[in-house]
C-alpha cells in the first residue's frame, strides 16, 4: 500500500500584489512611523528647537484670536476645562434632538399644523445636519476647529431662535433647519478639537465625555420639557431652552484658543508651540517629544499621534 501524503501546515505569508500590497506596506511604515522616530530622538536637538521657537514665542505681541485665551498655565486643569467645555457641543445635540418631543405635542395647536407639517418639523433636523457635517470637514481644514464651533453656535443661536418665535410653519421649519446645520457642523468640530487640544493619557477619556454629554443631553431634554408643560407658551420654553448653553459654548470659545495641531498644519509653529504651553505645557519629555513629533509630521498626525 503507498504511502498517503499528509499536507503540512506551514507559516505562509499571504502573496498580495498590487494596490494591496503597497496598502498593507504602508499600514505597516505608518503605524511604526512615530515609534521610529520617537526612538531616534536627540534630547539636544528637541531642546534646542524648543528653545528656539520660545524665543520666537516671546516676540510675539498683541492680541491673537488663534491662540488668545483667558486661562493659563497648561497641565491636567486646563485639559479638564478644554474638554468639559468643548464637550458643552455633545450636551447641545442631545438637547436639541430631545426637546423637540415635548414640543411637538403643543405646537402643532398654536401654530395649526397638519400631520404632514409635524413631520417635516421633526424630520428635517437631521436633514440640516447632513448639510452641516458636509461642509463640516471643509470648514475645519479651511477656518480651523475653533472658528467652525463658533460658526455652530450662531447656527444654533439663529435656529433656535427662529423655531422659538416662531409665527408659522415655515418659521419653525427654517428654524429646524438651520439648528440642524448648526449639529453637523458641531459633531464634525468639538471632538476633534477635543482630541487635537488634550495630551495622549487623557484624550480617549474626554472624547468619550462628548458621547456621554450626547446621552445626558436627552435626559436632560425630558426634564426641561416636564418643568415648562403646565406653563403658557410650553412649547417655545422648551425650544429656546438650548439657547443658554449654546451661548455658554459660544462665550467658552472665544476664550480658548485653537488647536496647535492645526496651527501646525498650517505652518505657524511658534503660535502652535505657544498655544501647546497654554493647553500641555512642555514640563514632561513626553509632551516635549510629542510636540517635536508633530512638527516633524507637520501636524498631519501620521501614526496617530
Amino acid at each position: 500500500m503507498s504511502p498517503i501524503a499528509v499536507p503540512i501546515e506551514r507559516d505562509i505569508e499571504p502573496q498580495c500584489g498590487g494596490e494591496i500590497a503597497d496598502a498593507l506596506s504602508d499600514e505597516k511604515t505608518g503605524g511604526d512611523y512615530v515609534t521610529n522616530l520617537e526612538a531616534t530622538l536627540d534630547e539636544e536637538e528637541v531642546n534646542k528647537e524648543l528653545q528656539r521657537l520660545k524665543e520666537e514665542s516671546d516676540k510675539l505681541s498683541g492680541f491673537s484670536f488663534r491662540t488668545h485665551t483667558l486661562f493659563k498655565g497648561g497641565g491636567r486643569h486646563m485639559t479638564l476645562i478644554l474638554g468639559i467645555f468643548a464637550s458643552i457641543g455633545g450636551f447641545i445635540f442631545g438637547m436639541d434632538q430631545g426637546v423637540i418631543s415635548g414640543a411637538i405635542l403643543f405646537a402643532p395647536k398654536d401654530l395649526s399644523l397638519d400631520t404632514g407639517q409635524v413631520s417635516m418639523v421633526t424630520g428635517f433636523m437631521p436633514l440640516g445636519g447632513v448639510l452641516g457635517a458636509t461642509i463640516g470637514y471643509p470648514l475645519n481644514e479651511w477656518l480651523g476647529r475653533k472658528t467652525s464651533i463658533i460658526i455652530a453656535c450662531l447656527f444654533y443661536t439663529v435656529g433656535g431662535i427662529l423655531q422659538a418665535d416662531a409665527q408659522n410653519f415655515a418659521m419653525i421649519l427654517s428654524g429646524r433647519i438651520i439648528l440642524g446645520v448648526g449639529l453637523g457642523l458641531e459633531c464634525t468640530a468639538c471632538p476633534v478639537y477635543i482630541s487635537e487640544s488634550c495630551t495622549k493619557r487623557w484624550r480617549g477619556g474626554l472624547v468619550s465625555l462628548y458621547q456621554f454629554m450626547i446621552c445626558f443631553g436627552l435626559f436632560c431634554a425630558y426634564i426641561v420639557a416636564a418643568i415648562f408643560v403646565h406653563v403658557s407658551g410650553n412649547w417655545r420654553y422648551m425650544l429656546g431652552s438650548t439657547l443658554v448653553f449654546s451661548s455658554i459654548l459660544l462665550i467658552a470659545m472665544l476664550t480658548l484658543p485653537e488647536t496647535p495641531r492645526w496651527l501646525m498644519r498650517k505652518g505657524r509653529e511658534t503660535q502652535s508651540y505657544k498655544v501647546w504651553g497654554i493647553v500641555r505645557g512642555f514640563d514632561t519629555e513626553e509632551e516635549r517629544h510629542e510636540f517635536f513629533v508633530t512638527k516633524k509630521d507637520g501636524g498631519t498626525g501620521v501614526g496617530g499621534v
